[in-house]
Protein backbone atom coordinates (compact mmCIF):
# COMPACT_ATOMS: atom_id res chain seq x y z
CA UNK A 1 0.00 0.00 0.00
CA UNK A 2 1.54 3.51 -0.77
CA UNK A 3 1.81 6.59 1.61
CA UNK A 4 -0.04 9.14 -0.47
CA UNK A 5 2.38 12.19 1.38
CA UNK A 6 5.17 10.51 0.51
CA UNK A 7 4.18 9.97 -3.33
CA UNK A 8 3.03 13.31 -3.14
CA UNK A 9 6.60 14.82 -1.59
CA UNK A 10 8.32 12.47 -4.61
CA UNK A 11 6.56 13.72 -7.33
CA UNK A 12 6.81 17.54 -6.11
CA UNK A 13 10.45 16.84 -6.27
CA UNK A 14 10.70 15.28 -9.39
CA UNK A 15 9.17 18.21 -11.14
CA UNK A 16 10.99 21.08 -8.95
CA UNK A 17 13.69 18.90 -10.75
CA UNK A 18 12.08 19.44 -14.49
CA UNK A 19 11.57 22.91 -13.43
CA UNK A 20 15.19 23.62 -12.77
CA UNK A 21 16.66 21.53 -15.29
CA UNK A 22 14.17 23.96 -17.97
CA UNK A 23 15.67 27.37 -15.90
CA UNK A 24 18.81 26.02 -16.43
CA UNK A 25 18.55 26.01 -20.21
CA UNK A 26 16.69 28.92 -20.26
CA UNK A 27 20.23 30.68 -18.57
CA UNK A 28 22.37 28.89 -20.72
CA UNK A 29 20.53 29.90 -23.80
CA UNK A 30 20.57 33.37 -23.10
CA UNK A 31 23.94 33.48 -21.78
CA UNK A 32 25.21 32.13 -25.30
CA UNK A 33 23.43 34.75 -26.77
CA UNK A 34 24.69 37.99 -24.75
CA UNK A 35 28.30 36.00 -25.44
CA UNK A 36 27.42 36.55 -28.56
CA UNK A 37 26.31 39.97 -28.52
CA UNK A 38 30.03 40.34 -27.66
CA UNK A 39 31.84 38.71 -30.29
CA UNK A 40 32.09 35.61 -28.86
CA UNK A 41 31.82 32.46 -32.03
CA UNK A 42 29.84 29.35 -31.29
CA UNK A 43 33.10 27.73 -30.28
CA UNK A 44 33.98 30.00 -27.66
CA UNK A 45 30.60 30.66 -26.64
CA UNK A 46 30.22 26.88 -26.28
CA UNK A 47 33.34 26.41 -23.99
CA UNK A 48 32.22 29.39 -22.18
CA UNK A 49 29.10 27.91 -21.12
CA UNK A 50 30.82 24.30 -20.60
CA UNK A 51 33.49 25.81 -18.05
CA UNK A 52 31.00 27.92 -16.67
CA UNK A 53 28.46 24.51 -15.85
CA UNK A 54 30.91 22.33 -14.55
CA UNK A 55 33.40 24.68 -13.51
CA UNK A 56 31.43 26.40 -10.82
CA UNK A 57 28.48 25.42 -8.40
CA UNK A 58 26.09 25.69 -11.27
CA UNK A 59 26.11 22.63 -11.34
CA UNK A 60 25.11 21.36 -7.85
CA UNK A 61 22.78 23.90 -7.70
CA UNK A 62 21.11 22.94 -11.10
CA UNK A 63 20.64 19.47 -10.27
CA UNK A 64 21.11 18.58 -6.41
CA UNK A 65 19.52 21.44 -4.82
CA UNK A 66 17.33 23.26 -7.63
CA UNK A 67 14.84 24.29 -4.81
CA UNK A 68 17.21 26.84 -4.04
CA UNK A 69 16.45 30.43 -5.91
CA UNK A 70 19.73 30.33 -7.15
CA UNK A 71 19.47 28.76 -10.04
CA UNK A 72 16.48 31.08 -11.25
CA UNK A 73 18.01 34.02 -10.54
CA UNK A 74 21.31 32.78 -12.55
CA UNK A 75 18.84 32.25 -15.48
CA UNK A 76 17.03 36.07 -14.73
CA UNK A 77 20.08 37.55 -14.85
CA UNK A 78 21.46 36.12 -18.03
CA UNK A 79 18.16 37.10 -19.85
CA UNK A 80 18.26 40.96 -18.65
CA UNK A 81 21.97 41.10 -19.38
CA UNK A 82 21.10 40.09 -23.20
CA UNK A 83 17.75 42.09 -23.18
CA UNK A 84 19.39 45.19 -21.48
CA UNK A 85 23.06 45.40 -23.78
CA UNK A 86 20.44 44.96 -26.85
CA UNK A 87 18.60 48.57 -25.68
CA UNK A 88 21.82 49.97 -24.75
CA UNK A 89 23.14 49.02 -28.61
CA UNK A 90 19.62 49.90 -30.52
CA UNK A 91 17.11 51.58 -28.21
CA UNK A 92 14.75 49.40 -28.94
CA UNK A 93 11.73 49.73 -26.85
CA UNK A 94 10.48 45.89 -26.74
CA UNK A 95 14.18 45.52 -25.09
CA UNK A 96 13.82 48.22 -22.99
CA UNK A 97 10.37 47.27 -21.21
CA UNK A 98 11.39 43.17 -21.13
CA UNK A 99 14.66 44.57 -19.29
CA UNK A 100 12.69 46.39 -17.03
CA UNK A 101 10.18 43.44 -16.31
CA UNK A 102 13.34 41.12 -15.51
CA UNK A 103 14.92 43.50 -13.47
CA UNK A 104 11.40 43.78 -11.06
CA UNK A 105 11.78 39.82 -10.93
CA UNK A 106 15.43 39.64 -10.33
CA UNK A 107 14.47 41.66 -7.17
CA UNK A 108 11.56 40.10 -6.42
CA UNK A 109 13.15 36.85 -6.19
CA UNK A 110 16.20 37.72 -4.37
CA UNK A 111 16.27 41.12 -3.63
CA UNK A 112 19.92 41.68 -3.20
CA UNK A 113 20.34 40.60 -6.92
CA UNK A 114 19.41 43.93 -8.10
CA UNK A 115 22.97 44.49 -8.07
CA UNK A 116 22.89 42.83 -11.68
CA UNK A 117 21.90 46.21 -12.77
CA UNK A 118 25.26 47.66 -11.95
CA UNK A 119 26.34 45.68 -15.00
CA UNK A 120 24.49 48.07 -17.30
CA UNK A 121 26.86 51.05 -16.71
CA UNK A 122 29.57 48.16 -18.26
CA UNK A 123 27.62 47.48 -21.17
CA UNK A 124 26.81 51.74 -21.72
CA UNK A 125 30.39 52.11 -20.96
CA UNK A 126 29.97 54.64 -18.28
CA UNK A 127 27.21 56.06 -15.82
CA UNK A 128 26.10 59.28 -17.59
CA UNK A 129 26.00 56.90 -20.73
CA UNK A 130 23.93 54.61 -19.35
CA UNK A 131 21.69 57.91 -18.16
CA UNK A 132 21.06 59.60 -21.74
CA UNK A 133 19.75 56.18 -22.83
CA UNK A 134 17.48 56.35 -19.99
CA UNK A 135 16.54 60.01 -20.58
CA UNK A 136 15.93 59.01 -24.27
CA UNK A 137 13.65 56.49 -23.28
CA UNK A 138 11.55 58.40 -21.17
CA UNK A 139 11.22 61.35 -23.92
CA UNK A 140 8.06 59.18 -24.84
CA UNK A 141 5.62 59.05 -22.12
CA UNK A 142 3.95 56.07 -24.02
CA UNK A 143 7.98 54.65 -23.48
CA UNK A 144 8.14 55.58 -20.17
CA UNK A 145 4.60 54.33 -18.79
CA UNK A 146 5.66 51.12 -20.10
CA UNK A 147 8.96 50.35 -19.05
CA UNK A 148 7.48 51.60 -15.42
CA UNK A 149 4.55 49.05 -15.84
CA UNK A 150 7.19 46.51 -16.52
CA UNK A 151 9.47 47.23 -13.32
CA UNK A 152 6.61 47.69 -11.08
CA UNK A 153 4.18 44.20 -12.30
CA UNK A 154 6.21 41.92 -10.15
CA UNK A 155 6.13 43.73 -7.24
CA UNK A 156 2.39 44.43 -7.86
CA UNK A 157 1.40 40.59 -8.15
CA UNK A 158 3.83 39.76 -5.25
CA UNK A 159 1.89 41.90 -3.22
CA UNK A 160 -1.61 40.53 -3.94
CA UNK A 161 -0.33 37.43 -3.15
CA UNK A 162 1.33 38.74 0.47
CA UNK A 163 -2.72 40.35 0.62
CA UNK A 164 -4.78 37.27 0.32
CA UNK A 165 -2.57 34.58 2.11
CA UNK A 166 -1.78 37.21 5.05
CA UNK A 167 -3.87 40.07 5.37
CA UNK A 168 -0.78 42.30 5.01
CA UNK A 169 0.50 43.99 1.83
CA UNK A 170 3.95 42.71 2.55
CA UNK A 171 5.42 40.00 4.68
CA UNK A 172 9.69 40.30 5.58
CA UNK A 173 10.78 36.99 4.97
CA UNK A 174 13.72 37.78 6.31
CA UNK A 175 13.03 38.50 9.74
CA UNK A 176 15.99 40.46 11.76
CA UNK A 177 18.48 38.92 9.37
CA UNK A 178 20.56 42.10 8.02
CA UNK A 179 23.74 43.05 6.45
CA UNK A 180 26.18 45.24 8.61
CA UNK A 181 27.69 47.03 6.22
CA UNK A 182 30.46 47.85 8.80
CA UNK A 183 31.31 44.40 9.47
CA UNK A 184 32.34 43.13 5.97
CA UNK A 185 34.17 39.47 5.71
CA UNK A 186 35.82 40.07 2.20
CA UNK A 187 39.09 38.37 2.60
CA UNK A 188 36.95 35.13 4.21
CA UNK A 189 34.20 35.74 1.51
CA UNK A 190 37.03 35.20 -1.19
CA UNK A 191 39.70 33.21 0.70
CA UNK A 192 38.49 31.37 3.86
CA UNK A 193 38.68 27.69 3.33
CA UNK A 194 35.13 27.65 4.83
CA UNK A 195 33.55 29.14 1.76
CA UNK A 196 35.83 30.68 -0.30
CA UNK A 197 35.35 31.75 -3.76
CA UNK A 198 38.63 31.64 -4.74
CA UNK A 199 39.30 28.29 -2.96
CA UNK A 200 36.00 25.99 -3.82
CA UNK A 201 35.18 28.07 -7.61
CA UNK A 202 38.89 28.89 -8.64
CA UNK A 203 38.30 29.40 -12.48
CA UNK A 204 36.33 33.27 -11.26
CA UNK A 205 39.71 34.25 -10.29
CA UNK A 206 40.86 33.41 -13.52
CA UNK A 207 37.70 34.81 -15.34
CA UNK A 208 38.87 38.04 -13.90
CA UNK A 209 42.13 38.29 -15.70
CA UNK A 210 39.84 39.26 -18.25
CA UNK A 211 39.70 43.00 -16.90
CA UNK A 212 43.70 42.85 -18.36
CA UNK A 213 43.05 42.48 -21.84
CA UNK A 214 39.96 44.63 -21.46
CA UNK A 215 42.07 47.48 -20.10
CA UNK A 216 43.96 47.40 -23.02
CA UNK A 217 40.81 48.30 -25.13
CA UNK A 218 38.98 50.07 -22.91
CA UNK A 219 40.23 51.52 -19.84
CA UNK A 220 36.60 52.74 -18.48
CA UNK A 221 34.91 49.50 -18.96
CA UNK A 222 38.00 47.53 -17.33
CA UNK A 223 37.76 50.01 -14.44
CA UNK A 224 33.65 49.89 -14.44
CA UNK A 225 33.78 45.96 -13.99
CA UNK A 226 36.30 45.61 -11.27
CA UNK A 227 34.76 48.14 -9.22
CA UNK A 228 31.45 46.23 -9.74
CA UNK A 229 32.86 42.60 -8.91
CA UNK A 230 34.69 44.81 -5.64
CA UNK A 231 31.26 46.11 -4.94
CA UNK A 232 29.41 43.16 -5.45
CA UNK A 233 31.67 40.94 -3.14
CA UNK A 234 31.61 43.82 -0.34
CA UNK A 235 27.93 43.69 0.09
CA UNK A 236 27.34 40.10 -0.11
CA UNK A 237 30.39 40.05 2.40
CA UNK A 238 28.38 42.28 5.00
CA UNK A 239 25.18 39.73 5.53
CA UNK A 240 25.29 38.23 9.00
CA UNK A 241 26.32 35.23 8.39
CA UNK A 242 28.81 35.69 5.55
CA UNK A 243 29.06 32.44 5.00
CA UNK A 244 25.34 31.87 3.96
CA UNK A 245 24.57 28.78 6.24
CA UNK A 246 24.99 25.14 4.44
CA UNK A 247 26.43 25.07 0.74
CA UNK A 248 28.74 24.37 -1.41
CA UNK A 249 31.39 27.42 -2.21
CA UNK A 250 29.69 30.62 -2.33
CA UNK A 251 26.16 30.01 -3.05
CA UNK A 252 25.24 33.69 -3.41
CA UNK A 253 27.73 34.06 -6.23
CA UNK A 254 25.75 31.86 -8.63
CA UNK A 255 23.78 34.24 -10.33
CA UNK A 256 26.58 36.74 -10.84
CA UNK A 257 28.09 33.88 -13.14
CA UNK A 258 27.45 35.48 -16.13
CA UNK A 259 29.35 38.74 -15.73
CA UNK A 260 32.39 35.97 -15.23
CA UNK A 261 31.39 34.01 -18.04
CA UNK A 262 32.22 37.16 -20.20
CA UNK A 263 34.93 38.22 -18.35
CA UNK A 264 36.36 34.92 -18.61
CA UNK A 265 36.02 34.81 -22.67
CA UNK A 266 37.65 38.35 -22.38
CA UNK A 267 40.42 36.30 -21.01
CA UNK A 268 40.64 33.13 -23.05
CA UNK A 269 40.33 35.27 -26.63
CA UNK A 270 43.33 37.59 -25.56
CA UNK A 271 45.23 34.56 -25.74
CA UNK A 272 47.14 34.69 -28.76
CA UNK A 273 49.99 32.14 -29.31
CA UNK A 274 50.06 28.62 -29.10
CA UNK A 275 51.55 28.39 -26.27
CA UNK A 276 49.33 31.01 -24.45
CA UNK A 277 46.50 28.90 -25.94
CA UNK A 278 47.26 25.84 -24.72
CA UNK A 279 48.16 26.84 -21.25
CA UNK A 280 45.34 29.49 -20.93
CA UNK A 281 42.87 26.40 -21.71
CA UNK A 282 44.98 23.92 -19.76
CA UNK A 283 44.32 25.45 -16.67
CA UNK A 284 40.97 26.24 -17.05
CA UNK A 285 40.33 22.77 -17.74
CA UNK A 286 42.27 21.58 -15.03
CA UNK A 287 40.23 24.03 -12.70
CA UNK A 288 36.92 22.59 -13.74
CA UNK A 289 38.02 18.86 -13.16
CA UNK A 290 39.28 20.44 -10.02
CA UNK A 291 35.88 21.84 -9.25
CA UNK A 292 33.97 18.95 -9.69
CA UNK A 293 36.39 16.70 -7.47
CA UNK A 294 35.29 18.95 -4.53
CA UNK A 295 31.59 18.72 -5.92
CA UNK A 296 31.45 15.07 -5.95
CA UNK A 297 33.64 15.77 -2.09
CA UNK A 298 30.89 17.98 -0.96
CA UNK A 299 28.09 15.84 -2.27
CA UNK A 300 29.54 13.09 0.07
CA UNK A 301 30.45 14.72 3.26
CA UNK A 302 34.23 14.93 2.68
CA UNK A 303 33.53 18.85 2.29
CA UNK A 304 31.07 19.56 5.47
CA UNK A 305 28.38 21.61 4.36
CA UNK A 306 29.52 24.90 6.24
CA UNK A 307 32.10 24.21 9.26
CA UNK A 308 35.33 23.93 6.94
CA UNK A 309 38.82 25.27 8.37
CA UNK A 310 42.15 24.84 7.19
CA UNK A 311 42.96 21.67 9.03
CA UNK A 312 39.45 19.72 7.82
CA UNK A 313 40.47 20.59 4.06
CA UNK A 314 43.76 19.63 3.89
CA UNK A 315 42.64 16.68 5.47
CA UNK A 316 40.93 15.31 2.82
CA UNK A 317 42.23 17.15 -0.17
CA UNK A 318 42.34 14.77 -3.03
CA UNK A 319 40.45 11.76 -0.72
CA UNK A 320 37.24 10.25 -2.69
CA UNK A 321 34.48 8.00 -1.27
CA UNK A 322 36.45 5.98 -4.63
CA UNK A 323 39.89 5.75 -2.36
CA UNK A 324 38.33 4.52 0.80
CA UNK A 325 37.94 7.59 2.52
CA UNK A 326 34.31 8.42 3.78
CA UNK A 327 32.09 10.67 6.28
CA UNK A 328 32.18 7.72 8.80
CA UNK A 329 36.22 7.47 8.39
CA UNK A 330 37.13 11.16 9.10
Amino acid sequence: MTNPLTDTASGMSFFVCIGGIFWLGVGLCYLRKYLRLHGANDVYSAGILFLIFFGTNLLYYSLVEPTMSHLYSFALVSMFLYFGKKWINKGEMPDAIKSAFLLGMIFLVRPVNVLAAGWLVFEAGGFMLLVQRKIQLFRSPRHAVLSVLGLILPFAIQLTIWKIQTGSWFVNSYGEESFHFLQPHLFDFLFSYRKGLFVYLPITLVALFGIIPLWKRDRIRAVIAALFFLTTTYILSCWWMWYYGGSFGTRVIVEFLPMFALLLYFFLDSLKSKAAKIAGFSLVILLTFFCQFQTHQYRYMLIHWSEMDSAKYWEVFGKSLVSGTGADNQ
